[in-house]
């Protein structure tokens, strides 16, 4: 997952502004994601919607830690980035050559959401429901990538 504040800059979105969703996506511009709190991203996590996969890269270790904090509700931005790496298929998407990750996430980064989404299963909110059923979409993806790498390395 991305480190590098600057890199963000130039990541969040490539298109024009006309909404308040896309300027939503502004606000987390030139923003370190170690800096961003519960508050911001449940006022703003509307921009994660036009965020390119590099500044999905980049900000989900921010939305994994604050989720895994006891809050007194459940963060928007924790079911947004759900949606974006499922429905969209930024990290779960599979092809006639097996699993793709769009994100290119290192066997420990996969490690960390995997242990993330098992913390989410954990929780009531996710027991049931639409973001269950991506969890575990999400969870059965990394674990082909982990098969497939494994069967690389055996091969070497």
């Amino acid at each position: 997952m991305a480190q590098n504040a600057g890199f963000c800059a130039a990541i969040i979105v490539q298109l024009p502004f006309t909404s308040t969703d896309e300027r939503d996506a502004l606000w987390f511009q030139n923003r370190d994601w170690r800096d961003l709190i519960e508050v911001e991203w449940d006022e703003y996590f509307r921009g994660l919607f036009f965020f390119t996969n590099e500044a999905i890269a980049y900000y989900l270790p921010s939305v994994i830690l604050l989720s895994t904090k006891p809050l007194n509700q459940r963060m928007l931005a924790t079911d947004s980035m759900l949606m974006r790496l499922v429905e969209e298929g930024i990290i779960c998407s599979v092809n006639d050559s097996g699993p793709t990750d769009r994100l290119q996430l290192t066997v420990k980064e996969c490690a960390v959401l995997s242990g993330w989404l098992q913390h989410l299963c954990s929780l009531p909110s996710y027991e049931v429901g639409t973001n269950r059923i991506r969890i575990e979409r999400c969870q059965s993806f990394l674990a082909q990538i982990s098969s497939s790498e494994d069967s690389e390395m055996n091969s070497l």
